[in-house]
C-alpha cells in the first residue's frame, strides 16, 4: 500500500450534494429519534434500545464511509 500514489479527487457538483443530502437525512433522522424516544407510545425499553442502536450503527456506517472517501488511494482498484 506504500507505493500507491496518494491521489486528491476533486469531489464533484453531484458528488457534494450527495454529501450534503447524507449529512441532512442523518441530522433529520437523529432529530426524529430524539423526538420519538420518550414518547408515550413506545413503553418498551426494547424498542428504544433497538432504535438507538440502529440510528448509532447508521450514523457509524455513514462516518466511516465519508472518512474513507477522503482517502481514495486505499481503495484497492483493478485496473490503474
Amino acid at each position: 500500500m506504500r507505493s500507491r500514489p496518494k491521489i486528491k479527487i476533486a469531489l464533484t457538483l453531484f458528488d457534494k450534494i450527495l454529501e450534503a443530502a447524507g449529512w441532512i437525512c442523518l441530522a433529520a433522522l437523529w432529530v426524529l429519534m430524539m423526538l420519538h424516544f420518550n414518547s408515550s407510545h413506545i413503553k418498551r425499553y426494547w424498542i428504544k434500545d433497538f432504535n438507538l442502536r440502529s440510528f448509532a450503527i447508521a450514523t457509524t456506517t455513514f462516518l466511516l464511509l465519508t472518512i474513507l472517501n477522503k482517502y481514495p488511494y486505499i481503495f484497492n482498484y483493478p485496473v490503474k
